[in-house]
C-alpha cells in the first residue's frame, strides 16, 4: 500500500508541475474579422470629358450615373477621386452619400491644376485609401480614355491589390472632337490634325479580358449602375483569413487539471492525507537546514542574517557581491580573501 501511495504522489506532483509550467503545442488562432468591401469612384475630369457625343456631355452624364449609383444605395463606404493630369481625393471613404452628391456638382475640368489623363495617379490614391484594410476594394472608373497603357495599369493594379474594377466608358464609337477650354476651337496634335476622341472597342475587349476587370455597357436608364450595385451588395462582406499569432502559444496546462482532480479525490481515503503530509515534510526539509532555507530565502538574505549575527566567515561564503564578500572576510580577519574579493569589484 505504501508503494502505491508513493507512486500516486509522484504522479500527482508530476501532473501539477507540468500543468503549472504551461505546456503548449499549438499557436493561438486569431479569428478572421468580418470586413466591409469599400467602393472607390474614379471620375475622369480631363478636357475630353466635355465632349457632347453623349448628352448633355460625357462629364455630366458620368455625374448622373454616379448620382443614380448612390441613390440605389450599395450600403458600402464610398470614396470619390477626381483625376486629370493629377489625381485628388474629393471625398474620402464615407457612408454619407449626400456629401458625395454635394461635391459632384462643383467638379469641372477647368478646376484641375494639370491637364491630361493620369489614371496611374488615381489608382495610387486608391491604394492609399484602402491600405488600412485587407478587404479588396471595388473601383468604378468613369472615363473616356482607354489605351494599351490603360490595360497595363489595370492589370498591375488588380494583380497587386486583388481589387475589382468596374469600367463605365463615357464615349461612343462615333466619338467627338475635343474642344479647347472655354472655346469652340478644337485641339490639334503635333501634325495639326484635329484631336478626335472615340470608343476603341478592341482596347475595351482587351481590358475586359482581365480577370478582375469588367467593362459595362452604358445605358439610358439606371440598369447599368443597378448591376454594379448588385455586385457590390453580393460581395459586401469579406472574411479575413485566420492568422496564427507569432509569439503567443495556447496554454494547455488546464487540461491536466482533470487527471489531477481525479487523483486528488483518492486523498480522502484513510491514511492518504497523513502520508502526503509526511512526504511533503521529507521533500521540503531535504535533511539539511541550509537546503530548507534555500526554499524560502535567497543566499544574499541568508548571508545578511549571518553577518548581523556576527558570523562573518559564513556570511562571506554566502554573499555574491564582491564588496560585501570582501567586507565580511575583512571582519572575519581573513585579509587575503578580503583582498581577492575586493579586487573583483
Amino acid at each position: 500500500k505504501l508503494k502505491r501511495l508513493r507512486i500516486a504522489s509522484i504522479i500527482l506532483l508530476s501532473i501539477a508541475i507540468v500543468g503549472l509550467a504551461g505546456p503548449t503545442w499549438k499557436k493561438i488562432q486569431v479569428p478572421g474579422k468580418i470586413l466591409e468591401t469599400p467602393v472607390i469612384i474614379l471620375l475622369d475630369l480631363s478636357q475630353s470629358m466635355n465632349a457632347n457625343d453623349i448628352q448633355p456631355s460625357r462629364l455630366e452624364r458620368a455625374k448622373f450615373k454616379i448620382h443614380d449609383f448612390l441613390k440605389v444605395n450599395p450600403h458600402a463606404r464610398t470614396a470619390l477621386i477626381g483625376f486629370a493630369g493629377t489625381a485628388h481625393i474629393v471625398v474620402p471613404l464615407t457612408s454619407d452619400y449626400k456629401i458625395i452628391d454635394s461635391h459632384l456638382e462643383g467638379l469641372r475640368s477647368d478646376i484641375m491644376p494639370v491637364a491630361g489623363t493620369n489614371l496611374e495617379a488615381a489608382l495610387n490614391l486608391c491604394d492609399t485609401l484602402t491600405e488600412t484594410s485587407d478587404a479588396p476594394a471595388r473601383v468604378i472608373l468613369f472615363s473616356d480614355d482607354f489605351t494599351d497603357n490603360t490595360f497595363r495599369l489595370l492589370q498591375k493594379f488588380t494583380t497587386n491589390s486583388n481589387s475589382k474594377v468596374e469600367i463605365m466608358p463615357m464615349n461612343t464609337v462615333s466619338g467627338s472632337d475635343i474642344l479647347q477650354p472655354n472655346s469652340k476651337k478644337p485641339y490639334r496634335d503635333k501634325n495639326g490634325k484635329i484631336v478626335h476622341s472615340s470608343l476603341n472597342k478592341d482596347i475595351l475587349d482587351k481590358i475586359n479580358s482581365l480577370e478582375n476587370v469588367t467593362v459595362n455597357r452604358l445605358t439610358l436608364d439606371k440598369s447599368d449602375v443597378e448591376l454594379i450595385v448588385k455586385k457590390v451588395k453580393e460581395n459586401l462582406k469579406f472574411r479575413e483569413a485566420e492568422k496564427e499569432k507569432e509569439d503567443d502559444w495556447e496554454d494547455r496546462g488546464l487540461l491536466l487539471a482533470i487527471p489531477f482532480a481525479l487523483l486528488t479525490l483518492f486523498w480522502f481515503r484513510k491514511g492518504w492525507v497523513l502520508f502526503t503530509f509526511l512526504v511533503m515534510i521529507n521533500l521540503t526539509s531535504c535533511n539539511s537546514s541550509n537546503e530548507f532555507k534555500d526554499l524560502w530565502l535567497t543566499k544574499d538574505y541568508q548571508a545578511q542574517i549571518a553577518y548581523n549575527e556576527g558570523k562573518y566567515e559564513q556570511a562571506a561564503e554566502l554573499f555574491s557581491d564582491p564588496m560585501r564578500k570582501g567586507t565580511a572576510y575583512y571582519k572575519a580577519g581573513d585579509y587575503e580573501k578580503a583582498i581577492a574579493a575586493f579586487s573583483k569589484d
